[in-house]
């Protein structure tokens, strides 16, 4: 029995070890989409979560643009939603062939109700009835850069914006804006707005606070055209009114506060509900309105976005014509074989050849046309613009058969 009685608990142990050593499991690889023009290659992360990157070859700087998730709006009464912390970073380093975890953080949640008014939230108006609290948005990652995502709006009675990336807006009628958590160089993020009525007030956004009034138009996002377009991000959502005119989310993918009662249900698909913040802008979602139970408005997603520029490589030069002879005062074909697209600089003996100092290659080939204006041999060579591959080659330049 005692040998039994030991084998049983060596064979328990082994088991429990074996347990305690399971490798975790890691990241799947992004599937990002990536565009290339010329040199430059824009790679930009939009699907919420975390998955890893590798970092080019030959790519040690970057411009680096990270938005966390945008903060829901309340429901009721409601400030909007903060948008999601921005970072922006044009010289950023990174290590070549480095992986890297990404994470595109989740807009947060929509507000619904408010906690004492929750068994008034019932069908058709609400698909789940009952109270929710809105929720901050999740925050984004790269390397070692994590951007906050964005406080929620308060809800009544006095309730307070959420501290976040840029805050959430205070509730009616005099709840107070969250604060700002983005904050040092580089990081972008702006307080909540306070209510002084029967409204809520403006989220904040990245490129400014929050608008403190009932019924609050969110703060402004930033502007930024890392992927060769200007665009802005950070938009704060706008808070809840009881009527008049709809507060304005920011500019950025803030979304629009509630009008009025009239439209208390986002289910109802009028503009003048509340209204979500745009996917992949991390802006706020808007605020329900003042004086009945109602739905706040989801924030928008963050995304990551990624630039840099790819420097080729000359692989080989020579006429297009397969040939070691140029024809004298009759056009020839120089082409430059890269590692990818980019510009090249052509030289005779030395000095630039005209109408060829940065040409731009066509699927990897760049092509100088060059006539040449002197017999004997010729030394021709390339250079890639902004880098130090250079090549050369010598090329005899005959006379013409067809004398006039």
């Amino acid at each position: 029995m005692r040998k039994r009685a030991s084998i049983l608990a060596i064979g328990a142990l082994f088991a429990f070890s074996s347990l305690m050593f399971i490798e975790p499991v890691s990241a799947a690889a992004c599937a990002p989409t990536t565009t290339t023009s010329g040199m430059s290659v824009v790679v930009k992360f939009t699907t919420v979560g975390t998955c890893t990157w590798q970092i080019p070859a030959n790519v040690n700087q970057v411009s680096l643009l990270v938005v966390a998730g945008g903060g829901g709006g309340g429901g009721d009464a409601a400030g909007g939603g903060g948008a999601g912390g921005v970072y922006l970073n044009t010289s950023y380093s990174v290590t070549p062939n480095a992986i890297e975890t990404v994470t595109v953080g989740a807009g947060g949640n929509a507000g619904q109700c408010g906690p004492g008014g929750g068994g008034s939230c019932i069908t058709p108006y609400v698909s789940v009835p009952g109270y929710f609290a809105p929720g901050n948005g999740g925050a984004s990652i790269f390397d070692a850069i994590t951007v906050a995502g964005g406080g929620a709006g308060g809800v009544y009675n006095n309730g307070a914006g959420a501290s976040g990336g840029s805050g959430g807006g205070g509730s009616s009628t005099s709840g107070a804006g969250g604060i700002a958590t983005a904050t040092g160089a580089n990081f972008y993020g702006n307080n909540g707005g306070t209510s002084n009525g029967n409204g809520g007030a403006g989220g904040g956004g990245a490129g400014a606070a929050g608008v403190s009034a009932a019924g609050g138009n969110g703060g402004a996002g930033i502007a930024a055209s890392i992927t060769g377009s200007l665009a802005y991000y950070g938009g704060g959502g706008g808070g809840g009114n009881s009527g008049g005119t709809q507060s304005s989310g920011g500019i950025g993918g803030g979304g629009a506060g509630a009008l009025s009662c009239s439209y208390a249900w986002i289910t109802s698909g009028d503009s003048r509900s509340a209204q979500p913040g745009v996917a992949n802008t991390g802006g706020g979602g808007g605020g329900a309105p003042h004086g009945c139970q109602g739905s706040g408005a989801a924030g928008g997603s963050g995304v990551v976005i990624i630039a840099y520029t790819v420097i080729p490589s000359i692989t080989g030069l020579a006429l297009s014509s397969g040939l070691d002879t140029a024809t004298y005062r009759t056009v020839n074909l120089i082409q430059a074989t890269l590692t990818s697209d980019g510009r090249v600089r052509f030289f005779l003996n030395g000095k630039q050849i005209p109408g060829c100092i940065s040409v731009l290659s066509s699927s990897s080939i760049s092509t100088c046309s060059w006539k040449p204006s002197t017999r004997g041999i010729a030394i021709i060579s390339a250079r890639v613009v902004g880098g130090t591959s250079t090549t050369q080659f010598n090329v005899g330049v005959i006379p013409r058969t067809n004398k006039r």
